[in-house]
């Protein structure tokens, strides 16, 4: 059972993207890369297709490979009737992937690329793209003093302070374009695709982490989760005074990729 199949339906409650700036993240990933209307783009980690439902929209011809069933269910229920037809694939990204080599103009991956094998995915990018296609990673960007980014940053140091490592997202996005560029790729971006104003509280926050499966990119036992939890909470109580105030602060979602080699 791959870990994120439990939260397929409130997977999009906590991590959405506003439902109308996807077009506009689609619009500028598809500038950004340079790909075309019949142009094949491949996401990874497709998940619940809050952006790879909008790209047959815009012509593209999409492929999106997902380990979670119960995630691409989802996906498939939210493309409308009549829309043009997207191939969904069911497998790990840590397997080769079922995509004609030479085939590719542009690979995505958004907020999962750390999830998967760092030489896996530069030899498959290597063997399905065309030449000079694009490889780009989608993240989304908060501000330091934001009510989310305070209580990650607090619940990282618990988990490493209990002989825990959190994965680190944005280390892992880093690893995988420094990979790229090594082999003769160029930077692309980064570029932010589009902003939006973010407001929840602390309850929300620690509410939608007691729900997801593991806590920072790890999978501590359900004891030390629980304990993590509740120190949290009593950091967030005073720290912020009600758990239940709101507090707005603004997202932005960052698109940052390479150009691969013309040969």
């Amino acid at each position: 059972m791959n870990r994120f199949d439990a939260e397929a339906e409130r997977y999009d409650a906590r991590t959405g993207i506003p439902l109308e700036k996807r077009p506009e993240i689609v619009r500028s990933l598809s500038m950004l890369s340079g790909a075309a209307a019949g142009d094949v783009l491949l996401e990874l980690g497709a998940g619940t297709g809050q952006l790879g439902a909008c790209f047959s929209a815009a012509g593209l011809s999409y492929v999106g490979l997902d380990a979670s069933a119960p995630m691409l269910e989802v996906f498939a229920r939210r493309l409308p009737a009549g829309a043009p037809p997207v191939r969904l694939i069911h497998a790990d990204a840590g397997v080769d992937w079922d995509v004609e080599t030479a085939s590719v103009r542009a690979v995505f991956s958004s907020r999962a690329v750390h999830l998967f094998d760092l030489e896996h995915v530069v030899h498959e990018t290597l063997r399905v793209a065309l030449p000079g296609a694009a490889f780009v990673l989608g993240r989304v960007q908060r501000e330091d003093r934001s009510v989310r980014s305070l209580l990650r940053r607090e619940m990282r140091a618990m988990l490493s302070a209990r002989g825990l490592v959190p994965r680190d997202g944005n280390r892992g996005q880093r690893r995988v374009l420094d990979a790229f560029r090594a082999r003769g790729a160029t930077p692309l971006g980064p570029m932010t695709a589009a902003t939006w104003p973010d407001r929840r509280s602390a309850r929300n926050v620690l509410d939608a982490w007691r729900d997801k499966p593991g806590l920072g990119g790890c999978e501590p036992p359900a004891e030390i989760k629980a304990a993590v939890l509740a120190d949290l909470q009593a950091w967030a109580a005073e720290r912020f005074g009600a758990l239940d105030a709101p507090h707005t602060a603004e997202e932005s979602y960052v698109l940052e990729g390479v150009r691969l080699p013309p040969g």
